[in-house]
Formats: structure tokens, C-alpha cells, sequence
């Protein structure tokens, strides 16, 4: 359970330093695996990438599931740019027609920006401003084997640090996370993220130079389930705090990004 009064975070903030906002690259973009390259997969393609396209450029993802949606996305190929495919098994041999026609690609899709607006002017929705909040992200894991904070790179967490990059790159939000070099493993461990320890995330934060911090616990139940606590503190405002519990991390990260994009775009 964290306690983080409002003076400590706007602490955490000032010591920070200068933010560093990310100008967001890619946002009519997206990617997504169809099998094969036949007209009906290409379209479902369209679908799911013209609607990741739409919640990361306003930062709502309500409109992953909004209905009001559905009648744009029979049309999704009048807003494409360029498209790309790569094979997933370009490495394998091809041994039959079935084999050409059922591999596994990457479907890369560039939308034209003005249609993309456009649209969701049409669905009353606002866009995000692409200058955006750059939130350090400081996560604290326990699994059934161990305890680390989840870093940028290496063995611990392969898994979740994918999914984790994938919700927020889907929503839109830039995010650092730790190296967990020898500097920051100085300041900050496991228990310090998990307690919401002010102090110590701030100095160790200091380095990111990011506008936010999300830290938090995911926590694995042995019934094969995992418990998510998280905080997110921006300066001038009073920390946000929500929970999930019995879920898959992949869930976790995508209910959480959820919360961060709505409330740094100012939806929530």
C-alpha cells in the first residue's frame, strides 16, 4: 500500500530537474499479425490498426471497444497511406501453397493524418497534443521465483517488459524505464518501489528526467493470477492510485496505460 503525501511528490518532481516531454513519433501508425496477405486479413488488419491509430492520437481508449466506431472501420482501407508486410517465418522454408497462403505476417499501416483527425472530429473526440509527458516507470515484480524492479533491458521481466512496452506504445505514452545499472541499483531497490519510498524514487528518477512517475507492485498468486497496485504522481496535482487484481499482467498493463493515457491527456 503506498502513502505519498502531495508535498513529497511535488518533491519528487522539483528534484527531478528539467522534464524532458517526448515529441511522440508513429502516431498514425500501427502494426499488427494477419495470416497471410489475402484482401479479408488485410481488412481486418485495417481494423484493429486504424483503431490503435485513433486512441493514441487522443489518447482515449474507450475507443478500442466504442461502438460509434464500428461503421468507420467497414471503411478503414479509405483512410490508408502505405502499408508494409513482413513474413514471421521469413527464415523457413515455404513447402506448399497452404503455407504460402496461411503464414504469419506483420501488417505495417501508415494512415493519412488528415483523414485521421478528421474522423475523430466526426466521433466529437479530442486529439492529444503530440509533445507529451514522459513518465519513469518503476515497477517492482514478484513472481513465483523472485523479486526484482522491472528494468529497460536484460533477463528479469522479458515478458512483462514487452507487454508493458506494448500498452503503453499502443496508447500513445512514452515511458522510461530503469537501466538498473550500478547507479541506480545505489538509490533504489525492490522493497523502496513497492512501498512508494518518495525520497529514494525521486533521486533515482532524477536521471530519466521524465514529467511522471509511475511506480508499483505486480504480484503473482499462486493460482496463476497476478495483483497490480500503481501510483502515478505528476507536479501540481495529487497522486493517482488504482488496483487490479486476479488478472494477466498482460491485462494489468493494458488497464493501467488505460488510466495513465486518460489522465495525461486529461480525460480523467
Amino acid at each position: 500500500m503506498y502513502r505519498i503525501g502531495t508535498a513529497v511528490v511535488a518533491a519528487i518532481l522539483v528534484l527531478m530537474g528539467p522534464a524532458r516531454a517526448e515529441m511522440v513519433q508513429g502516431l498514425y501508425r500501427a502494426e499488427t499479425i494477419v495470416t497471410g496477405t489475402e484482401m479479408p486479413e488485410r481488412l481486418r488488419g485495417f481494423r484493429i490498426t486504424l483503431t490503435e491509430v485513433l486512441v493514441k492520437r487522443s489518447g482515449d481508449p474507450s475507443l478500442f471497444t466504442a461502438p460509434a466506431l464500428e461503421p468507420y472501420l467497414d471503411h478503414a482501407a479509405d483512410l490508408v497511406q502505405d502499408i508494409e508486410y513482413e513474413d514471421r517465418m521469413k527464415h523457413l522454408p515455404i513447402h506448399d501453397e497452404q503455407g504460402t497462403r496461411d503464414r504469419p505476417h506483420f501488417l505495417r499501416v501508415a494512415y493519412v493524418p488528415e483523414k485521421v483527425d478528421a474522423l475523430l472530429a466526426k466521433l466529437g473526440v479530442k486529439s492529444w497534443d503530440p509533445d507529451r509527458p514522459l513518465v519513469a516507470v518503476w515497477l517492482g515484480v514478484r513472481d513465483a521465483r523472485s523479486e526484482y524492479v522491472l528494468p529497460a533491458d536484460g533477463d528479469d521481466g522479458y515478458s512483462q517488459r514487452s507487454a508493458l512496452l506494448q500498452a503503453s506504445r499502443q496508447r500513445g505514452v512514452p515511458v522510461a524505464l530503469p537501466e538498473m545499472d550500478a547507479a541506480d541499483r545505489d538509490l533504489i531497490g525492490y522493497q523502496a518501489v513497492v512501498t512508494g519510498d518518495a525520497p529514494r524514487l525521486a533521486r533515482a528518477s532524477a536521471r530519466y528526467r521524465a514529467d511522471a512517475v509511475l511506480s508499483g507492485s505486480l504480484v503473482y498468486d499462486p493460482r496463476g493470477w497476478w495483483k497490480i497496485d500503481w501510483v502515478l504522481t505528476q507536479a501540481q496535482s495529487a497522486p493517482r492510485r488504482w488496483s487490479l487484481d486476479q488478472v494477466t499482467f498482460d491485462t494489468a498493463f493494458r488497464d493501467g496505460f488505460d488510466h495513465v493515457a486518460r489522465i495525461l491527456s486529461g480525460r480523467e
